[in-house]
């Protein structure tokens, strides 16, 4: 698990799956933590063995490609939310990854940044090169 961090806001990034795990937000004193986990996560509960591997740990917010099928061989909601992804760069408030499986042919890549009192993640998904579905 990675963490971000800037002046009143985290989270906590997931390699595992491209995913943020956790998202908080200190307002007026108070934390707020808006994201949510399925009531399976962390219970130790197994999953089917024909599951999504993303969903023995769904919640968060994380990135499907292509969202709820199943091409090129890849479990539902595609490999950015199923395989393991490689950190580019890492400081307290920025990460990037890059997934080293290919989506329908295209590389594609993660950038995830903090701003300081900014109650917001700040987002984006690259694909390089590829092809239509």
């Amino acid at each position: 698990m990675i963490e971000l961090r800037s002046d009143g806001i985290s989270l906590n990034f997931d390699p595992d799956f491209g995913m943020i795990a956790g998202f908080f937000v200190t307002d007026l004193g108070k934390r707020v933590a808006p994201l949510h986990k399925a009531p399976w996560v962390g219970t130790g509960e197994e999953m089917p063995q024909d599951a999504a591997p993303h969903l023995a740990k769904l919640g968060g917010d994380f990135f499907c490609a292509p969202f709820g099928t199943e091409i090129d061989g890849a479990p539902l909601h595609g490999w950015p939310a199923n395989a393991r992804w490689t950190i580019d760069a890492h400081r307290e408030d920025l990460v990037s990854a890059t997934l080293p499986k290919r989506v329908s042919g295209a590389l594609l890549t993660k950038t995830i940044a903090l701003k300081s009192a900014h109650p917001f993640v700040y987002q984006e998904h690259k694909f390089s090169g590829g092809f239509g579905v």
